[in-house]
């Protein structure tokens, strides 16, 4: 044997004895370090150490203070026995191209934490099979109790595994919104001057919506008054529900189940009635034009005039999403029987809200101590706390066991009372059964059980599951979907202001099939039937 033969066998065995070294000691390459917990980790109980631990972690800053000064994390800090190191980031589009530096070079965070901090359908999957994100099942099947409590549930255990089986994220969950978002609403007060009944039908809205234009009825004058106001780009406040009075339910991405089939709804029959209907209330001059540019706050500022109402009708979340006090004048309609005789609505499932709000990179040396960090946030009461702020200062326990969301005091600033970040900055699992023990200081007009009784006759789920897509099923999407959905939307928005879509329909057809939309369907229904197949 020469000698070079006998050199490459002693370099083969040499690296066969270090794997299986590894192997039986538990190490993993996590940056070179031991992910096996030692003597100073706790598996139940708290604190989750004996002695202080630090984690890094990238998350959202919060409008006003940093993490370390909510109360609620400071309690956590003590109970936990963990001091994170924050490395807050800006939202938007800032933060895309952050993240995206962050995972191309070599100093990682041991974690991502905020609501939908990593992009569900490019992110996730993407570091995940890369290696640069852990899989969570076994650390959570060993230390993380409320996190596998939370898994029980099938349709989430779905969700949040990714096509080769591993779960790489957490997401957040709100198991007590409406079922009905948005809704829609009508000036009650302007009816009553006019003795108007509340409409039922779409024709009936489009000649109430002329009643009110041809009237004064608002104390700003008649040139000010607007008949039905929206938000083109909040599906919490845009016109996707409308369209079930035509037949169809609608969605921001326009996929949509039926039948157990993917459609996609902006080539269908149904979209171009709908629009054709909208198209003939811009043109009279009864929607606001600006529903397709406006920013939250300038729809609020409309609907909510010091001096009086000045809108007859928007759609919105709640009364409460616009900033309107409780005696306010609106009241919600039925969803609209349409011509065909369709009455319905789009329906939201309460559960996962954003599954990327949570991961553990491979940079980390504690996944155990980090696994036990969440799951403690995830815990029933600890999330309700997160939501809401700390009991005993947001919170009031009573007798009965609920808790009393406290109003701020007279001349205290909202900001300022409160002792949690806001919800779009935390990971949270708020379950159904703890959501019901929370009451409000002040109840509302119009609670979400309230709109939820008027809408869920009607309600339509027909929303595409929130399947994980693979990386070359997200590259292949990307080819496609930007610039359909860009299409579809202005032509949406073009038709619906300036008319046209009977005459241009058939050349809208044909350059969508032009751009790729049949094989972009076709990757959507490979992904839904994979999705079903799952167990």
């Amino acid at each position: 044997m020469n000698g070079l033969v006998k050199r490459v066998l002693f370099v083969m065995v040499f690296a066969l004895c270090m794997m299986v070294i590894a192997a039986c000691s538990g190490e993993e390459d996590n940056g070179g370090e031991v992910t096996e917990p030692d003597e100073n980790f706790n598996e139940t109980g708290l604190p989750i150490v004996d002695e202080q631990i630090e984690i890094d972690m990238v998350a959202f800053a919060p409008d006003s203070r940093e993490f370390e000064d909510f109360e609620f994390f400071q309690k956590a800090e003590e109970d936990t026995n963990i001091k994170i190191n924050w490395d807050l980031q800006q939202g938007g589009s800032s933060w895309q191209e952050k993240r995206s530096i962050l995972f191309a070079g070599s100093d990682l965070p041991d974690a991502f934490y905020g609501h939908g901090i990593l992009d569900d359908k490019t992110d996730v999957v993407k570091y995940g099979s890369q290696g640069l994100l852990i899989p969570l099942e076994d650390l959570i099947e060993e230390y993380a109790p409320n996190i596998q409590k939370i898994l029980e549930n099938e349709q989430y255990r779905k969700e949040l595994t990714a096509p080769d089986g591993h779960i790489y994220s957490l997401p957040t969950i709100n198991e007590d919104y409406a079922q009905t978002k948005p809704a829609l609403f009508i000036n009650k007060d302007w009816l009553d001057q006019l003795d108007l009944p509340l409409p039922t039908t779409t024709e009936e809205f489009y000649e109430t919506l002329k009643a009110f234009k041809e009237n004064e009825l608002s104390p700003r004058g008649k040139s000010k008054q607007i008949g039905l106001t929206f938000r083109s780009d909040d599906w919490n406040a845009n016109l996707n529900s409308f369209f079930g009075a035509f037949g169809r339910v609608t969605h921001n991405d326009h996929i949509a189940i039926e039948d157990d089939e993917v459609i996609n709804t902006a080539i269908q029959p149904e979209f171009k009635e709908a629009i054709k209907y909208f198209e003939k209330l811009f043109d009279e001059g009864l929607v606001d034009r600006e529903s397709f540019t406006q920013d939250p706050s300038d729809f609020s500022a409309k609907i909510n005039q010091a001096d009086g109402n000045n809108v007859g009708a928007f759609i919105a979340w709640n009364t409460n999403s616009v900033d309107l006090e409780e005696d306010n004048n609106f009241v919600p309609l039925e969803p609209l029987i349409g011509p065909n005789g369709d009455q319905k609505w789009g329906g939201f499932v309460p559960g996962i809200n954003l599954k990327g709000s949570f991961v553990i990179t491979s940079e980390n040396p504690n996944p155990a101590e980090t696994i036990r960090w969440i799951d403690y946030m995830y815990e029933p009461l600890n999330s309700l706390q997160v939501m809401h702020g700390v009991i005993g200062e947001n919170l009031e326990e009573q007798d009965d066991g609920t808790y009393l969301k406290l109003s701020p005091p007279e001349g205290v600033d909202p900001e300022d009372f409160q002792t949690s970040p806001k919800t779009k900055y935390t990971v949270w699992a708020l379950d159904e059964e703890m959501g019901e023990k929370l009451t409000p200081e002040k109840e509302q007009k119009l609670s979400k059980e309230d709109l939820d009784e008027i809408y869920e006759p009607y309600l339509d789920f027909n929303e595409f599951p929130k399947a994980y897509f693979t990386p070359e099923e997200t590259e292949r999407i990307s080819e496609f979907a930007t610039d359909i959905n860009e299409y579809i939307d202005s032509q949406y928005a073009e038709w619906m202001v300036k008319g046209g879509i009977d005459e241009e329909w058939d050349d809208y057809l044909k350059k969508l099939d032009d751009m790729g939309l049949e094989e972009m369907m076709s990757i959507y229904e490979e992904v839904y039937e994979r999705y079903n197949e799952a167990e």
